[in-house]
């Protein structure tokens, strides 16, 4: 890759109001948080595209502003407590609304693959063709279009052409989720504890290249997902894969996007602590026996993909976090 420098290039610049209340009930057993904040920045570093005539990719440059606002609220509280029994638990919740308020002088549009910058639109908006699902007769892939083939705006109609279809294109969706955040709870029963942390995040959309790639004949004799096995094969197929033709790319459409919703199980720890009087006679003050599985499991809405890392809703070939399960001894002299 070639990106161009450019010695111009400046610190971005931000100013934030945040506006919070904090309560707390029942002598404190039960405290509530809640906050809202704005955040603007200006002098956005953002990657700009160039012509492949000019012998770089693109370069980098300090241009524009763009707005943050959300509300983030946490409950956390004791459900039940005894001599022998103690419960608690952690929820927090954040939503963010993400919007470009200024871009260059003229508004021009950052388009980068199948993703737009633009004023008034989230950051990293989908930018795609709309699909209008596989036609039976031919397995061909169908696109709504709403150009002509001279470039003037007429009524939506159905197409086989790509390239109209891609004239057509429209901002399909965002990565930003509706909802965010993370459930903890702790628990205690005589000697025994159990604690338990996940995420979750709730709407958005993503597209995962790395399943698009299993589902592409581009390259015959690379893998391939189950998936294709739905794809159109004879007259009266209804199915939303069109055809295999080797060799041939599809482009993206809004039918690509999968909710990028997830619930993630991050870390579950059992322990027991030995009672007092089985160890004081050799000196210690306590000792507690744990097991910790981290990365336990993560529930989406296709298999095998991970939403949780890409701030910009992409995927690619890397590991997830590797699930493990680890056991320690804590000992106090």
């Amino acid at each position: 890759m070639s990106f161009k420098g450019n010695k111009d290039i400046t610190w971005e610049s931000s100013e934030s109001l945040n506006i919070g209340l904090d309560a707390g009930f029942f002598d404190s057993r039960l405290n509530i948080g809640l906050e809202w904040y704005q955040r603007k920045t200006t002098d956005m570093l953002l990657y700009y595209p160039l012509p492949m005539s000019s012998g770089f990719e693109g370069y980098n440059r300090n241009s524009g502003s763009m707005k943050n606002s959300g509300i983030e609220a946490t409950i956390s509280g004791k459900i039940m407590k005894t001599q022998d029994f103690e419960w608690d638990m952690t929820i927090m919740a954040s939503t963010t609304k993400n919007e470009v308020l200024k871009l260059t002088d003229d508004g021009k549009d950052i388009i980068e693959g199948s993703q737009i910058i633009r004023e008034g639109e989230a950051l990293y908006s989908y930018y795609l063709c709309r699909s209008a699902g596989v036609d039976p007769l031919t397995g061909d892939q169908l696109y709504w279009a709403s150009v002509d083939k001279k470039g003037n705006e007429v009524e939506p109609y159905i197409t086989t052409d790509e390239g109209l279809a891609q004239s057509s294109r429209v901002i399909a969706g965002k990565k930003t989720p509706d909802l965010f955040g993370s459930i903890s709870t702790q628990l205690r029963y005589k000697s025994f504890d159990l604690s338990i942390s996940t995420n979750y995040s709730i709407g958005g959309e993503m597209i995962d290249g790395v399943y698009q790639n299993l589902m592409s004949y581009y390259y015959p004799a690379q893998a391939k997902h189950k998936n294709l096995a739905r794809a159109w094969s004879k007259v009266g197929d209804v199915t939303d894969i069109p055809r295999n033709i080797i060799g041939k790319n599809y482009p993206s459409t809004d039918a690509m996007l999968i909710d990028a919703s997830y619930f993630a199980i991050k870390n579950i720890t059992l322990g027991y602590s030995l009672p007092e009087k089985w160890i004081k006679n050799i000196g210690l003050k306590g000792l507690r026996l744990a097991m910790t599985a981290d990365n336990l499991c993560l529930f989406t809405h296709l298999k095998g993909m991970d939403p949780q890392y890409s701030l910009i809703g992409g995927t690619s070939y890397v590991y997830t976090p590797t699930r493990t399960i680890s056991f320690s001894v804590d000992v106090k002299f």
